[in-house]
């Protein structure tokens, strides 16, 4: 897949070179499309009691659908927050925003 298109967003890493009576330089180590960092899904629930109700349907979910993206639980009566050392893959939640809906009161997608 091609980074460098008009419009696209990307992340650069690297370092500019500035001289005197020469043109500045900006030297790339590495480039990544925005739709390819990780991001974090935002999973609420009521309180610590419906969580930890959900937590083995949650935990079931989340094994089936791995990969790079942080989850986030949010307990709302408590106003705290957990971050879960289980990676997801943010799109493939997203698309079984039903079934989480059926065991957490909002799901959302931080990038």
């Amino acid at each position: 897949e091609e980074l460098l298109q008009e419009e696209e967003k990307i992340f650069a890493k690297g370092r500019v070179s500035v001289e005197e009576e020469r043109p500045s330089k900006l030297i790339l180590d590495s480039v990544t499309g925005f739709r390819d960092l990780p991001c974090e899904i935002w999973l609420q629930f009521e309180d610590r009691t419906s969580y930890a109700s959900a937590e083995q349907a949650l935990l079931g979910i989340l094994g089936a659908n791995p990969g790079r993206d942080s989850v986030v639980i949010y307990l709302k009566k408590e106003k705290q927050i957990k971050r879960m050392s289980y990676a997801a893959s943010a799109a493939d939640l997203m698309n079984r925003r039903e079934t989480l809906a059926e065991i957490c009161t909002a799901v959302a997608l931080k990038e």
